[in-house]
This record gives C-alpha cells, sequence and structure tokens, in this order.
C-alpha cells in the first residue's frame, strides 16, 4: 500500500521529487516513515529523480 501511495507521488510530481520531498508529502498525509525507509522502497520500485544542476561560469 504504501508503495502505490510513493507511486503516486513520484508520477504526479513528473518524476522530479527526490526521497526527501516523498516522505514531507507521506508525513502531511499522516504517515510516519523514515526518509531511509522511502529511500529503500524508492530503489525497490527503480525509481529515480533528476537533477539538473545550473553550472554558472564566471
Amino acid at each position: 500500500m504504501i508503495k502505490e501511495k510513493i507511486t503516486k507521488i513520484f508520477i504526479s510530481s513528473k518524476k522530479r521529487y527526490g526521497f526527501w520531498r516523498i516522505t514531507a508529502e507521506l508525513k502531511k498525509s499522516g504517515y510516519e516513515l523514515s526518509s531511509n525507509t522511502i529511500l529503500i522502497y524508492m530503489r525497490e520500485l527503480n525509481f529515480y529523480f533528476s537533477l539538473k544542476k545550473n553550472r554558472s561560469r564566471t
């Protein structure tokens, strides 16, 4: 059940939320899970978020 919730949050965020944000969203919904647990579940589901880095050259 929790994996389904993680999947819904991840897909609705256009695959931009990492485990920290998903943990925060689940805590708003009333779930008490650690961020490490969410990270493990996301790895089991093969969810990886992409992060663009802004590179500025000065």
